[in-house]
């Protein structure tokens, strides 16, 4: 009784329809018919559709489950040139989607699983524009195409949706080449492009500007109104930067408050101040961030390839320097990178190891020297009316015994 059942049952074990029973093969038509409903069931499951062309490249069969798919009627493809139902891919502008699919079709070449991106024109209402994957073999009268193409016959391929696979895939590479938080090239992407501009100008020496961006005073939001305010701040600023440097270059936020500008075939330096100004200009700015009103600066530092440096690493160095003698020259300013920046930043950092060992003179209990170098001294301040002593200003003095006396205005603003 079990195996009777099992005759009868429609479906196998696991739940599948086994398919249909394939004809006798010396029944041709039964073959054909066979064939036929096989082809339509690919079609109808949306497993991939059918396509094909005549020599001219025009399109003389696409399967209805694609046209079903995207709301389109196939009398409205076919006779119009395969190529035309393809169109530039929005994600690299300039560029053809069907590129690669219009050289092979050209080449009567096999095509293998070439992505193409289906025209919204070519789409029902309300369909978005589709991801196609392309496979497809030239049809020849005989084994091999004769000297005037007249064995060519035209194209019969597949096609699948990949829609949902290639948007992920985009945007999984957008995720790893784009700073969430602002949407601004992170620092892989922009060293990468930075890399190939300097490769690309390598050889006929055209410049390109590093400009490298610290904010000042953005620290304080942090600390006073919360990290999902500075956020916010930075999300602000990096709009305001996309406004004015527009398509002139490149920008890249490398982390915290540090941005960088790539600005490739620009070496004139009237224009490039000209843009750090207006950059310090609008970011300084005041920002509305949860009904508080918030002030910060922005200094600027740049370098210039060739001239500065042909190697990333060293434009990136020098760029860096400007930058600190921007911070440390009063902030809210722009330098361009000069030799003397390396001397003057070495002499700061001198400075700093020797202002902590002036520190060290001054700690009680510390005998490792014979006197301290920090000293406080106090002017009085005196009444005018009767001379009388009011009070005093305390003065810090700095005696440096490899350099003497070492001025405050050099030494407050490096401790």
């Amino acid at each position: 009784m079990v195996k009777n059942l099992l005759k009868t049952w429609p479906h196998d074990w696991r739940g599948h329809r086994p398919p249909p029973a394939a004809p006798p093969r010396d029944d041709a038509a039964s073959l054909a018919q066979h064939r036929l409903a096989v082809f339509e069931d690919i079609e109808r499951g949306h497993a991939g559709w059918f396509w094909a062309t005549d020599p001219a490249g025009r399109l003389t069969y696409i399967s209805p489950a694609a046209c079903e798919r995207f709301g389109v009627a196939a009398e409205a493809l076919l006779g119009q040139p395969f190529t035309s139902l393809f169109e530039t891919d929005p994600d690299n502008p300039g560029e053809r989607s069907d590129r690669p699919l219009q050289f092979l079709l050209g080449a009567h070449a096999r095509i293998a699983d070439v992505t193409v991106r289906l025209a919204p024109a070519h789409c029902g209402p309300g369909i978005r524009a589709a991801w196609w994957s392309m496979s497809g073999q030239p049809k020849l009268v005989g084994a091999k195409l004769d000297a005037d193409n007249s064995a060519f016959q035209g194209y019969r391929g597949t096609a699948r949706d990949i829609t949902q696979e290639y948007e992920r895939r985009i945007e999984d590479s957008r995720l790893a080449e784009f700073d969430s938080l602002t949407g601004l090239a992170n620092r892989h992407r922009i060293t990468r492009r930075f890399d190939s501009v300097l490769a690309a100008f390598k050889g006929t020496l055209r410049p390109v500007t590093l400009m490298m961006l610290d904010l000042d005073r953005f620290k304080q939001v942090n600390d006073t109104l919360g990290h999902p305010a500075g956020d916010e701040l930075l999300r602000q600023v990096a709009q305001r930067l996309t406004r004015v440097v527009g398509s002139a270059g490149e920008i890249g936020r490398l982390g915290g408050d540090e941005f960088q500008i790539l600005l490739p075939d620009q070496e004139d330096r009237g224009k490039l101040g000209e843009l750090a100004d207006k950059i310090i200009g609008l970011v300084s700015q005041p920002y509305r961030i949860e009904d508080h009103h918030v002030v910060i600066g922005v200094s600027v530092g740049m370098a210039i390839a060739p001239f500065d440096g042909t190697e990333r690493d060293e434009i990136v160095r020098a760029a860096d320097m400007a930058l600190y003698a921007a911070k440390h020259g009063g902030r809210g300013q722009f330098r361009f990178y000069s030799s003397d920046l390396r001397d003057e930043k070495e002499e700061r950092r001198e400075l700093e190891e020797a202002l902590r060992d002036a520190v060290a003179t001054v700690i009680e209990g510390d005998a490792s020297w014979d006197k301290p170098q920090l000293a406080m001294v106090y002017q009085p301040v005196v009444r005018t009316e009767d001379h009388a002593v009011v009070g005093f200003e305390a003065l810090m003095r700095w005696d440096y015994p490899q350099r003497g006396a070492i001025p405050p205005a050099v030494f407050i603003p490096v401790a």
